[in-house]
């Protein structure tokens, strides 16, 4: 059983709230993933399998769609009182767990209840305690319902034929297991610390909600369905009914667990059927394994409190997001509950701030997946890779370039020497095979293909994010060949470079909009009327005029692009999305411009916590995922980097730091900052004269070994190197 002493630690960084609690929330562990609302709901949700992408889920399959809890009088003929809707209080985020507390009226009783959720750290099996409490001074009896409903489908894209559900309840063990008609080693099983009275299953048995299911060509809701004919499956409750009796003035628990997977054969149903005698250990291992986590997770200290709250709230999101698919490995995912996958964008916008977070592994693993694909389709990175190990798209172009710059950062952060070797040269054949061969066969050195942005043209074209990302990839490419030792690849990127930033000025400047446009045609030509998109240059460091730098921030910091709450998307009138407020932020820490990267940091923070306590959301508004990767990440990414501006170079020893502050901030520290595998304790303070002092020491906790070098760069009028 976890300690006291754990628990306290822990409870330190729970957050609750009792109001809007119809909103998402998620728990999950290694092997799976809850998503459910705040409120005991669990309503339909998301678009790729439409209102499917909520519920339990054990990747690659689903498990259910939710559950409910009912009470009433014991053997009464009344309607069950839920633990449901109107009836919630509060909803708690604690580290490894979630819980919700709920109350009803049972006859003249107000009885509380509280359900704790926690998903097994590395086995698909979420469980479920509920402790009910009796205020009164006569004791009661009452009945209790667990409903379930099981939903046993494949993941999206994944082509896996889906059929209705059926089920079994076991008197022997109060146990129902659930399997697919068609896919029958689909299963999940559920079951109680005690017996029940009695156990119900059927496809038309509801509680409080009616959960709704894809049910072929003649259902199609909007959204993504590859195959809608083949998804015809569904669903089928399983009910238990408890008899429970507390004594006055006290409370009793029960535990239940759900688990299942994709290989539910007899032994994983035997196995399912110990979960509960194991629970106390598996809650242990989960609370050890997030204490660990949050003892390796830096510890930041600004004049900002609420940002050391974000910080650590979006370290766990980033934990909470890591996810080892079966065939496919240890990930990280985009973000839930639309996303639930890995990407190759997000990724490398998410790396950076798993290495900041101290979740370096996370991030290494991803990438090692992402160039498993690179390998095999000329270096050209994924864009998308579903839960089955399926590409749904094999890599947009910016994509390639990014991960070149990606795999530097990792490799400057962690010194994995063994990490670099392995990816090398996926990095080498992306660059030179399929951006400047296969993406640009007339070699004008603006690769042809979509970047980031999915407006109504990006299949067509040449992107300005493309070519800022081959400019950026070229130099991280030419600094990894240094350390290969791989002279040719280094001279030869060293020789590109320049070159590439010539062809981007001179083909996607605008002088009529006097700014840089999104993208141009195949021949070169500016198509009329394309949106503008130059802060992607000042992203990735391509201006080098500091004078167009400065209009060009002035025009991105107007009203024309900056709204209420920060940039708007090109291409739309009002959409702001947290992932391209970091990303002028970066661009704004980039260029010496500390009080405007703060003023765009602070355009993420406002969103933080909006949906679930912890996660900064995609964006605001329809169909948004709740928790996503690169919002958490690039927050505590900058929330560090953007003032300390950090180049850690292994292969010389030494860590450059470029530091700089906001105008009204006189100091930052940041604690048990990992590098090479060491942790430092960085701090920033302004001195009376203006200036900045620079300190570092070894971590008392983490650290044994001897400090690197840290060399203070002062020169605060050349553009940061991010790499």
């Amino acid at each position: 059983m976890a300690s006291s002493a754990t628990h306290e630690y822990l409870d330190q960084f729970a957050e609750t709230v009792s109001d809007n609690l119809g909103r998402p929330f998620t728990v999950s562990g290694r092997r799976g993933y809850l998503v459910g609302h705040m409120d005991g709901a669990f309503p339909d949700l998301g678009h790729h399998i439409p209102g499917e992408m909520g519920g339990l889920w054990a990747p690659p399959v689903k498990l259910v769609d939710g559950w409910w809890f009912g009470l009433k009088e014991a053997g009464s003929e009344s309607e069950w009182e839920w633990l449901f809707g109107k009836n919630a209080r509060r909803f708690t985020m604690s580290p490894g767990r979630a819980s919700g507390e709920f109350t009803v009226k049972i006859g003249e009783a107000e009885v509380t209840a509280t359900e704790e959720i926690f998903m097994a750290a590395h086995d698909p099996a979420c469980f479920v305690s509920l402790t009910l409490a009796n205020p009164t001074g006569q004791a009661l009896k009452l009945d209790l319902s667990w409903q379930v409903r099981f939903e046993l489908r494949g993941a999206w894209w994944s082509e896996w034929p889906d059929r209705p559900d059926t089920a079994e309840y076991n008197p022997a063990d109060g146990s129902i297991v659930a399997r697919d008609s068609l896919t029958s080693n689909w299963g999940a099983y559920i079951s109680g610390d005690r017996l029940p009275v009695n156990g119900t299953v059927g496809a038309n048995l509801w509680g409080p909600e009616k959960t709704g299911s894809v049910k072929g060509p003649d259902h199609r809701p909007e959204g993504i369905l590859r195959n809608p004919a083949d998804l015809q499956g569904e669903g089928i409750s399983g009910q238990l009914t408890y008899s429970v009796e507390i004594a006055p003035n006290s409370s009793q628990t029960l535990h239940f667990v759900i688990a299942g997977n994709h290989q539910f054969d007899e032994k994983q149903v035997e196995w399912a059927g110990q979960l509960l005698a194991n629970r106390e250990k598996l809650m242990a291992e989960k609370l050890s394994e997030q204490t660990t986590l949050l003892e390796k997770t830096p510890r930041f200290n600004a004049p900002r409190a609420d940002y050391t709250r974000i910080f650590d709230g979006s370290a766990l999101c980033l934990d909470m997001l890591t996810q080892d698919i079966p065939n496919l490995g240890l990930g990280i995912m985009a973000g839930l509950q639309g996303f639930a996958w890995y990407f190759g964008c997000d990724t490398y916008y998410t790396l950076s701030g798993l290495l900041v977070s101290g979740q370096p592994e996370a991030g290494i693993a991803t990438l090692r997946l992402l160039a498993n694909y690179g390998k095999h389709q000329r270096g050209r990175i994924p864009h998308e890779i579903v839960q089955t190990g399926e590409l749904f798209n094999p890599g947009n172009q910016v994509e390639t370039g990014e991960f070149a710059t990606s795999v530097e950062r990792a490799f400057r952060w962690t010194g994995d020497h063994e990490f670099l070797a392995e990816v090398y040269p996926v990095v080498v054949e992306g660059i030179f095979k399929f951006l400047l061969e296969d993406s640009d066969p007339e070699g004008t050195l603006l690769p042809e293909g979509p970047g980031i942005l999915e407006l109504s043209s990006a299949l067509r074209g040449r992107k300005l994010d493309v070519a800022a990302s081959l400019y950026q990839g070229l130099q991280s490419l030419a600094y990894l060949a240094g350390v290969m030792n791989d002279t040719d690849t280094k001279t030869r990127c060293e020789a590109l470079v320049e070159k590439v930033r010539e062809q981007i000025e001179k083909h996607f400047w605008d002088e009529a909009q006097g700014e840089y446009v999104w993208r141009i045609e195949h021949d070169l030509s500016i198509r009329p009327g394309e949106p503008p998109h130059g802060y992607v240059n000042l992203e990735f460091g391509v201006v080098k005029d500091m004078e167009r730098a400065d209009r060009m921030f002035e025009l991105v910091e107007s009203p024309i692009h900056t709204g209420p709450r920060g940039l708007i998307l090109p291409g739309s009138k009002d959409f702001v999305m947290a992932i391209q407020n970091a990303i002028v932020a970066l661009a704004e820490f980039r260029y010496n411009r500390p009080d405007e990267g703060l003023r765009y940091l602070q355009f993420c923070a406002d969103e933080y916590a909006y949906y679930m306590p912890w996660a900064i959301p995609e964006f605001i508004g329809h169909d948004s995922c709740f928790i996503q990767a690169w919002s958490s990440a690039t927050f505590n990414w900058l929330a560090v980097q953007g003032f300390f501006r950090l180049n850690p170079d292994p292969a010389r020893q030494v860590i450059e730091v470029r530091p700089q502050l906001p105008s009204d901030w006189p100091y930052l520290e940041v604690k048990n900052l990992r590098l090479w595998g060491t942790f430092y304790d960085l701090r920033l303070d302004r001195q009376s004269d203006g200036t900045i002092r620079f300190t570092s020491q070894l971590s008392e906790t983490n650290s044994t070994t001897t400090p690197a070098q840290f060399e203070v760069i002062t020169e605060a009028t050349v553009p940061v190197s991010f790499v």
